[in-house]
């Protein structure tokens, strides 16, 4: 191993050194990141989780996660069907409270 930085000039040893001083950081904070993951390990292995509920309480219900809103395009899409639908089944009234409430979706439906 010596040997080959023996045969390595000063420009050569120059770049080895400016990759060592670029790559140093990102090492050290993935080196930090590594040892304090196994320690927290480490901690959740070694401590029994205490249970102080009451046995005879109901279980905690587990929240339910939250939809991903939808698009513009897609609440266009479920509007148009709603209205073809109302409009097959003679809902006029259903109709009309839909032109009310989305006027220019009516007007884009037309085109």
């Amino acid at each position: 191993m010596l040997e080959f930085f023996k045969n390595l000039d000063t420009f050569q040893i120059m770049l080895l050194l400016g990759a060592a001083a670029l790559f140093a950081p990102e090492l050290l904070e993935k080196l930090k990141g590594f040892l304090k993951d196994a320690a927290v390990k480490n901690e959740d292995e070694s401590v029994d989780p205490v249970d102080n509920t009451d046995p005879d309480s109901p279980p905690k219900p587990t929240p339910k996660p939250e939809p991903e809103p939808e698009s513009f395009v897609e609440l266009v899409g479920k509007w148009d069907c709603f209205y073809t639908e109302c409009e097959e089944r003679g809902l006029k009234e259903a109709c009309d409270a839909l032109k009310e409430v989305f006027p220019t979706l009516l007007n884009a439906r037309k085109k």
